[in-house]
């Protein structure tokens, strides 16, 4: 008999879900807000660049009332050739408020797409 009850509530049994995707700008744009009340589980981050040239793209974990710095970024003109896909799938941790915020080198040629678990 197994001491862990087959039917119990697991966290980590839940599936990671598309949070958001969206072309990214050149200027600084909010992505992703965590929800009041909730916390994140950011599950992955996948950028393409699917332009025919290479482009970089920044990525900002800010906190509320942050605003992107140096100091909180998680990626910072990450350079991607053409055609490419990258994908972080090391855990990042949200609470209630946090946003990221991205901008790229160039206008709609990088596309970001975060799966994640809202609890």
């Amino acid at each position: 008999m197994s001491a862990f009850p087959t039917n119990e509530y697991r966290r980590d049994a839940q599936p990671a879900r598309k949070l958001f995707s969206c072309l990214i700008p050149t200027t600084a744009k909010v992505i992703y807000t965590c929800p009041p009340g909730k916390s994140v589980e950011v599950k992955a981050v996948c950028f393409v660049n699917i332009h025919t040239g290479s482009e970089s793209v920044t990525l900002h974990h800010l906190l509320p009332n942050d605003t992107a710095t140096n100091c909180n970024t998680l990626y910072y003109q990450l350079a991607l050739s053409s055609k490419t896909t990258v994908v972080d799938d090391t855990p990042k941790y949200m609470t209630a408020g946090d946003t990221l915020v991205a901008l790229a080198s160039a206008t709609d040629r990088i596309a970001i797409t975060v799966y994640g678990i809202e609890l």
